[in-house]
């Protein structure tokens, strides 16, 4: 398999600085994180997420993950440390000693600075707990977080749900239909900092920064995009004067992690 670095962080695993790829030599170890694509090629080929070399011997390498909820705390009274939910199932904790660094910033880092979709290197101790975590440059242009009520669906972006730390949220109701969730797409759109018109030809527009990024029409399978038509796993609904589609597709074309509450 053919991997390619493109602009992939290259870290160095003894002390978190960048790693310089033109100084690894045949015979050095690589440790690679890649996306699921794979080019139908011979060799295949790959893109990297992040590249670790020059892990110490004896050493354990640091692990890539991708934060899926903000950090929960125990309960007050109760033992434990904060833990944070990762994509794929697996659990992250925390506790009062580990270290968070930016990548090629001065920014402060904390452990609340960490959101659904950022991307980390966590090196841990021999109890598995995190002793330091740097944090990745980011993919995603943000991120929702929902909860599930007796009547609806809540969506919020860039935030979640918490009374005090959440003040200002923008939130919307979603619909629970048999194809999914559908989330409003001019609520969540402009929330996450898209512009959203109404053209007679092509319906709902979404842009950005004065570019298209999709358009759909109302009952649509498909939505239309500049690099062609996408599929949608349920058709665009129109209701009461609100266009919505399923919050995963809209996640997708707007480019936002969701994180399922």
């Amino acid at each position: 398999v053919v991997i390619h670095p493109g602009d992939a962080p290259a870290v160095d695993g003894a002390t978190g600085l960048p790693l310089d790829l033109e100084k690894v030599k045949e015979g050095d170890t690589l440790y690679v994180w890649t996306g699921p694509a794979m080019a139908l090629s011979l060799p295949p080929q790959m893109s990297a997420l992040v590249i670790v070399g020059n892990v110490p011997a004896g050493a354990a390498a640091p692990e890539f993950c991708e934060i899926a909820r903000r950090a929960v705390s125990p309960a007050p009274g109760d033992k434990g440390n904060p833990t944070f939910a990762l994509t794929g199932g697996e659990t992250l904790e925390v506790t009062d000693k580990t270290v968070y660094t930016p990548w090629l910033t001065r920014q402060m880092v904390r452990m609340e600075d960490l959101n659904p979709g950022d991307r980390a290197l966590v090196w841990k101790d021999k109890n598995g707990a995190a002793e330091k975590v740097q944090l990745l440059p980011g993919v995603y242009q943000g991120y929702v977080s929902t909860f599930a009520t007796m009547h609806d669906v809540r969506i919020a972006v860039n935030g979640g749900f918490d009374a005090e730390r959440d003040q200002g949220v923008p939130q919307f109701s979603g619909q629970r239909t048999d194809k999914g969730v559908m989330a409003p797409i001019r609520g969540v759109a402009e929330a996450a900092g898209y512009e959203v018109r109404w053209d007679k030809a092509l319906g709902v527009v979404v842009s950005r920064d004065g570019e298209t990024v999709f358009s759909v029409q109302p009952g649509a399978e498909t939505v239309q995009t500049p690099e062609g038509e996408g599929y949608l796993s349920a058709p665009c609904l129109k209701e009461g004067g609100t266009t919505y589609l399923p919050l995963e597709d809209l996640c997708h074309w707007l480019n936002l992690y969701c994180s399922w509450g």
